[in-house]
């Protein structure tokens, strides 16, 4: 299983799900590129994988903040809607009927109790998807309309957050108080995670 990568201390994961031959699936790559670029930073590693679970956990043990980014499908939900989760809203969701069905949030409690060095920060994106069953290298249009958006809003997430901790870890230095941006509407996270 998964032990600490030396060197990662501090590194940021953007982990972009999904399976980029199924239609929307591909979305959670598809944004995580797009990020990748815009950020183009040293200490934010990207990753596209097509994996759930435990097999998380070979990618994130190490790393300090991980981003997740995927597809999502919630009753009722308009294709590209954006959704933002973190580790909190998921603790709901920890469950271990089978090791054969472990979610997200079971596989990072059992890392952390396992004694792995699973992030301390956690971000989930998503963007509603229309169509996870359809073999097309495209996204619907609603979905792919909402991926510059989304990548833009991490990018600057991210961003904020490494000058924030900087200035945070040095001694008697305060934050900036400076006006709240702007952000994009995030649809409240009533949801059933695939992942």
């Amino acid at each position: 299983m998964a032990e600490t990568k030396p060197g990662l201390k501090g590194k940021i994961l953007i982990l972009g799900l999904g399976n980029i031959i199924v239609s929307d699936d591909g979305v959670g790559i598809y944004v995580g590129r797009q990020v990748k670029d815009l950020l183009a930073d040293p200490s934010v590693d990207f990753i596209e994988a097509a994996l759930a679970g435990l097999q998380l956990l070979d990618y994130i043990c190490g790393y300090e903040h991980l981003v997740i980014i995927d597809a999502i499908q919630t009753e009722g939900g308009m294709p590209g809607s954006l959704y933002y989760l973190t580790e909190e809203s998921l603790r709901s969701t920890v469950r271990l009927a089978s090791i054969h069905d472990v979610n997200l949030a079971t596989a990072l409690e059992l890392g952390r109790q396992m004694g792995m060095s699973v992030p301390e920060m956690l971000d989930i994106y998503a963007i509603e998807a229309a169509d996870l069953k359809t073999f097309s290298e495209s996204c619907t249009p609603k979905v792919a309309e909402a991926i510059p958006a989304l990548a833009e809003q991490i990018a600057a997430d991210i961003r904020e957050k490494r000058v924030s901790s900087s200035v945070t870890s040095s001694p008697g230095v305060q934050p900036p108080h400076n006006e709240p941006r702007t952000r994009h509407q995030y649809v409240p996270a009533r949801i059933r995670l695939r992942f």
